[in-house]
This record gives structure tokens, C-alpha cells and sequence, in this order.
């Protein structure tokens, strides 16, 4: 992999420090960053935005979270049907709603 194909998202925080450091490169982590700066221009701020589109920002130290993934266990037949008709009645609600649109 060559260094230009690299694109991280270091967060970095000192001990006693308010708030923590985000230095992000990945296109989802820059988009999060500068819709959570749009909501909370307050609390976040966008120190640099890069020509590479990278940014560098400090976030509330509050906000600082590692939840791991939560993981499901096998579903039963009555679940998955369950699971089936809430998406078609979804994805029709959706069709409705384009063509109530046009």
C-alpha cells in the first residue's frame, strides 16, 4: 500500500484536558466531524481543513466513547419473518412516499 492510499482517524487526549483531538482523513469521519460542527458550533471546533480534505478538530472530552459492536445471536423463523414484513411494509411506505412525490 502506498503512503498516499493511507487515510486514518487518530483521536488523541491529554489527562485532565476537556476536550480531545481528532485528526481524520476518512471521508466518513470528516463528514461526521463537520455535521457534529454544524449542530454544535459550540462544543466543536474545526481548527484546519486541509486541501486533501483531512481536518483537525476539538471535541468535547464528554463525547469520547469506545462501545464495541454489539453482536446478535442466531434468529428463530418467527423473528426473521417478523424481520421480512417490517422491511417490505418499510420499502413500500418509501415507494408511497416517492410516488406521492411526483
Amino acid at each position: 500500500m502506498a503512503y498516499d492510499e493511507i487515510h486514518e482517524t487518530v483521536y488523541e487526549h491529554m489527562s485532565g484536558n476537556p476536550t480531545f483531538t481528532v485528526t481524520a482523513e476518512e471521508r466518513w469521519s470528516c463528514g461526521m466531524i463537520r455535521r457534529l460542527a454544524e449542530k454544535y458550533p459550540e462544543e466543536v471546533k474545526i481548527i484546519a481543513q486541509n486541501q486533501d480534505g483531512s481536518i483537525l478538530a476539538h471535541l468535547p472530552f464528554e463525547w469520547m466513547r469506545i462501545v464495541p459492536k454489539r453482536k446478535l445471536g442466531p434468529l428463530s423463523e418467527e423473528r426473521r419473518l417478523a424481520n421480512v414484513e417490517r422491511l417490505a411494509r418499510y420499502r413500500a411506505s418509501k415507494k408511497e412516499n416517492q410516488d406521492d412525490e411526483k
